[in-house]
């Protein structure tokens, strides 16, 4: 899905999860798009020309991936063949993982001439396509359905938790494509694949199929709070908001044990903040400067269970410092 899937990545990752977000072929906006990439991967051998977009002889991309773009005398065979290892490296982890989050942002999408969805169109030309267009909540609904017959497919029968969220994350698309205020638009996306889901849910009440609220707690609990990101003034908080996000997500959903390390991973991140900031400054690595922080950080790690994967990447860093000083 969008961007709170990847944020979810990068803040589970840390405690040992194995969490597969492969951007080029995971980062999706609406449901049609994503819809399509299950009924890809069931087909296993749609690799025609008409999914590929050529800006020259020696520049190619697939339209239907995120940025998945070569360029060369070979660049045509390369993305063929990126797209098939993606497929592949995609189906196996779908066959193997026991949990999916699938995280909507929009309802907007882009079509070719060809019919085909666009997931990334950067640098078509506009009259190569359709144009824009809006999912209505019925599409939405049918494309939800689709995924999880696909998913069952997929799965081979194997049992499955599926959470749906819906991104906090504004879409900016111009009024010219729309009709409406941008602003007005995305709250109106919004709404609309929330209607979606929770038509979806009624229909699934006996599935492990739940919503996780991360539009409503941006909106709600950090409504007085919540700040733009100083890069384009569009998204949300590239570091805090998303991280509120899913502390929430991993405090409902996650043991205590490991609920009860949060405030740990966030000191691990301002141990190894504290460590450049002084090594920078020309203090050694082992010296006293630096070392009775990271011994009090592992003294508090000692109490909890469960830790290895914390230790881990503490060890990790800890080379990097060191060699950094020799």
């Amino acid at each position: 899905g969008s961007c709170f899937a990847q944020n979810l990545q990068s803040f589970m990752l840390p405690f040992g999860f194995h969490f597969y977000f492969e951007r080029q072929i995971c980062a999706y906006y609406q449901v049609k798009a994503m819809e399509n990439l299950f009924l890809r991967l069931l087909e296993e051998e749609d690799y025609s020309d008409e999914r590929i977009y050529e800006f020259s002889k020696n520049d190619h991309m697939a339209y239907e991936y995120f940025r998945l773009r070569h360029y060369g005398k070979n660049s045509k065979e390369l993305v063929l063949h990126e797209m098939r290892r993606l497929d592949q490296e995609c189906r196996e982890e779908i066959g193997s993982a026991d949990t999916f989050v699938t995280t909507l942002g929009t309802t907007i999408y882009y079509r070719k001439k060809n019919g085909r969805i666009v997931n990334a169109f950067f640098g078509m030309e506009m009259d190569e396509s359709k144009g824009f267009d809006q999912l209505s909540v019925d599409e939405i609904l049918e494309s939800l359905e689709s995924i999880l017959a696909s998913l069952k497919k997929l799965r081979k029968g194997k049992p499955f938790n599926w959470i749906l969220t819906i991104s906090p994350q504004r879409y900016a698309w111009p009024k010219k494509w729309t009709g409406v205020d941008n602003v007005t638009q995305s709250f109106i996306c919004k709404a609309k694949n929330m209607i979606a889901i929770q038509e979806f849910l009624k229909s699934h009440t006996s599935e492990s199929i739940i919503y996780f609220p991360s539009f409503e707690i941006v909106i709600d609990e950090l409504r007085l709070f919540e700040t733009l990101s100083t890069y384009d003034h569009l998204h949300i908080n590239r570091e805090l908001t998303p991280k509120y996000v899913v502390k929430r997500f991993l405090k409902s959903y996650c043991t205590s044990d490991l609920v009860n390390l949060l405030p740990l991973v966030e000191d691990i991140e301002k141990l190894f903040t504290f460590t450049t900031s002084r090594m920078k400054a020309g203090a050694d690595f082992n010296s006293d400067l630096i070392q009775p922080a990271w011994d009090l950080l592992l003294h508090e790690l000692s109490k909890h269970k469960n830790t290895e994967p914390l230790l881990q990447q503490i060890d990790l860093k800890r080379k990097s410092f060191e060699n950094s000083t020799n």
